[in-house]
């Protein structure tokens, strides 16, 4: 829905279900129409949208709503001069931009810089030109809209999914999930390789690959076959072969007479009494 796929999302959120959760509604009548217009490099949707929300807007951070209102003035001065109408454009910008310069300094530059438009607009090669007039113009357009509308209805600029996704993945990602990622490790049998991890998936790995390691200030130990914490009540365990797992993992493990024990990653026994408890300094 957020990368403009409405119909795609209808039929998504018709064949899930999702018709209380979702909100196409609002994305196909209140954006659509706008990015339509600013794709077809018109600005009368997103100046409509604006008037029309003038009131809400107001309760937004005054500099964000009035750069974006800047913007799209300046935008609707280049058009004047594109048309020809040099004269038209003079007195608008008269009309309109003085407000703008007593804003602050950010504010003044931006209006002096886009006055070179009178003159060197006529010239496509002139950076001021590409500037206002190229694609990547549109797509600017685009993207300040989409963040002030997000504000305005209290979404997150990222969709939620994706947030949730990251989050996820930084409570597992370690520097072995990353090596595993990045195919070091053969695959989700190998015997070095946590069991049951989503950041170690090889399904997802090209996209685990762009989540950046988090920065922890502090460290845990979590089982890898009971995914619960490993802390003082359920300390760590070494098997002779150096894989470790909880207390609660290796009782819940050991065969019936309670003497054996099976590596669930190498599939190999080992006596009970090989077992020793790891002391974390």
């Amino acid at each position: 829905m957020r990368s403009g796929e409405y119909e795609r999302a209808e039929a998504f959120s018709s064949e899930c279900q999702l018709g209380e959760f979702e909100d196409v509604d609002l994305f196909v009548g209140k954006v659509k129409p706008v990015l339509d217009s600013l794709d077809h490099g018109d600005c009368k949707e997103v100046v409509k949208w604006m008037h029309q929300n003038s009131s809400k807007l107001k309760k937004l951070d005054s500099n964000v709503v009035s750069k974006f209102e800047l913007e799209l003035r300046l935008q609707e001065f280049v058009a004047m001069i594109q048309s020809g109408n040099s004269s038209q454009a003079i007195k608008y910008a008269q009309d309109t931009f003085l407000p703008y310069t007593e804003m602050g300094e950010a504010f003044a530059a931006r209006v002096k810089h886009a006055m070179g438009c009178l003159v060197f607009l006529g010239l496509k090669d002139s950076p001021l030109s590409q500037e206002f007039t190229g694609k990547d113009r549109w797509e600017f357009l685009k993207g300040e809209f989409l963040k002030l509308f997000y504000s305005l209805y209290g979404l997150t600029q990222e969709p939620l999914l994706e947030i949730s996704v990251v989050a996820g993945l930084h409570a597992l990602l370690t520097p072995t999930c990353q090596r595993a990622a990045c195919g070091m490790l053969p695959d989700a049998t190998n015997a070095h390789q946590p069991l049951e991890c989503p950041a170690c998936s090889q399904d997802v790995r090209e996209a685990i690959l762009q989540v950046p390691l988090p920065i922890r200030s502090t460290s845990s130990l979590v089982c890898p076959i009971t995914r619960a914490p490993i802390d003082e009540s359920n300390y760590p365990m070494a098997l002779p072969n150096g894989q470790v797992y909880s207390k609660k993992a290796i009782d819940q493990g050991t065969s019936m007479d309670h003497s054996t024990f099976t590596d669930p990653r190498s599939g190999e026994t080992f006596d009970v009494t090989s077992i020793r408890r790891v002391y974390i300094m």
